[in-house]
């Protein structure tokens, strides 16, 4: 498998055990002295803004992620991966319900990876660039998870991804901010 396969993989991998709740995934992704972070633009959402070692990283990023929020749909955009040596760079969109109070959120940003430069091909540092997180009422549901579960998942093509999303007034500023970006 090539390095840009495997590190693909792991970012897939990433995706799904924090969506999932599926913390052994993520063992396989960080290295143990891992660094985690966390430029968070919005007032929407919360997380410590430096996280050490894999542990730390995978109790914040899935296993309490996931106390809060269910119907988590990560998408990366493939057409927008740069990449040199073990770096890689992504945009990223999110969509998620509160587990309290059925909201919804809507989010997106960038992933900045930075990999071993050994076989293990585990991540030795993740930036997560949160540029918004918009919350919907729970009556959006039935519009954004169905729209979201559509698209191929973790990775997929932003131009399709945009193309499916829902008509929501709310939503429309976010198309137009992604677009210019991507």
């Amino acid at each position: 498998m090539s390095k840009s396969k495997a590190l693909h993989k792991q970012i897939g991998r990433y995706i799904q055990g924090k969506d999932g709740n599926k913390p052994y995934l993520l063992e396989k992704v960080f290295s143990q002295d891992a660094v985690l972070k966390m430029l968070v633009q919005s007032d929407a959402i919360s997380f410590p803004a430096e996280v050490v070692g894999a542990d730390e990283i995978i109790n914040t990023l899935s296993s309490e992620f996931n106390l809060a929020y269910e119907n988590i749909y990560t998408l990366c955009f493939l057409d927008t991966v740069t990449q040199s040596n073990t770096l890689i760079n992504c945009r990223w969109l999110v969509g998620m319900t509160s587990k309290d109070s059925a909201e919804v959120r809507v989010g997106y940003g960038d992933y900045h990876w930075t990999f071993e430069l050994d076989d293990s091909i585990q991540a030795k540092k993740l930036t997560i660039v949160i540029e918004d997180m918009l919350v919907l009422d729970k009556e959006y549901r039935s519009q954004i998870l169905p729209w979201l579960a559509s698209c191929t998942y973790p990775w997929a093509i932003s131009s399709d991804v945009l193309s499916k999303m829902p008509d929501i007034d709310v939503l429309s500023e976010v198309a137009k901010r992604l677009a210019k970006i991507i």
